[in-house]
């Protein structure tokens, strides 16, 4: 058997490189599909819980503050004051006389007047009244003989009239 000598550039030497990169060619598969997953390691000891620190101390107690501005002066005397209740009689008419000191230097008097049937309801008696008939409450004898004046009242009815000054 007579072995052929190979020679660089030979025709025989281009055909054995082909031939053996088809063989190595023809071996070589597709890649497969990935493996499963292996299972996961072991967890590692957690470390130790640091210690708990100290609180702090109370902050100082602050200064108190300046005090306020004084109120206002508050208007000087007193409030006279006069008042009375009762039953209206078969007059329905109630008079309660004022000092003269009530209508001094051309002052009126706050003046208020309520009715009522049982002295537990009491109704704010008008001091204009809407129509003949009506009760009403009232200053009279301004000038001689200051007074409240309440009429039209039912007999049998309570008042309570007020008067300051």
């Amino acid at each position: 058997m007579k072995v052929a000598s190979l020679r660089v550039g030979s025709v025989a030497l281009r055909v054995l490189l082909a031939s053996s990169l088809a063989v190595l060619m023809a071996c070589a598969g597709a890649e497969g599909p990935a493996g499963p997953q292996g299972p996961a390691g072991p967890t590692g000891t957690p470390g130790p819980t640091g210690q708990q620190g100290t609180g702090g101390a109370a902050g100082a107690t602050g200064a108190q503050g300046p005090a306020g501005p004084t109120g206002p002066q508050g208007p000087a005397g007193l409030v006279n004051r006069v008042e009375a209740t009762g039953v209206f009689d078969g007059s329905g008419t109630f008079t309660l006389t004022l000092p003269a000191a009530s209508v001094a230097n051309s002052r009126l008097p706050f003046v208020a007047c309520w009715l009522s049937t049982d002295g537990r309801t009491w109704l704010s008696v008008s001091q204009v009244p809407a129509a003949t008939g009506d009760v009403f409450c009232g200053l009279s004898g301004i000038g001689s003989a200051p007074a409240i004046t309440v009429t039209n009242g039912t007999s049998g009815w309570r008042y309570y009239v007020l008067a300051m000054w």
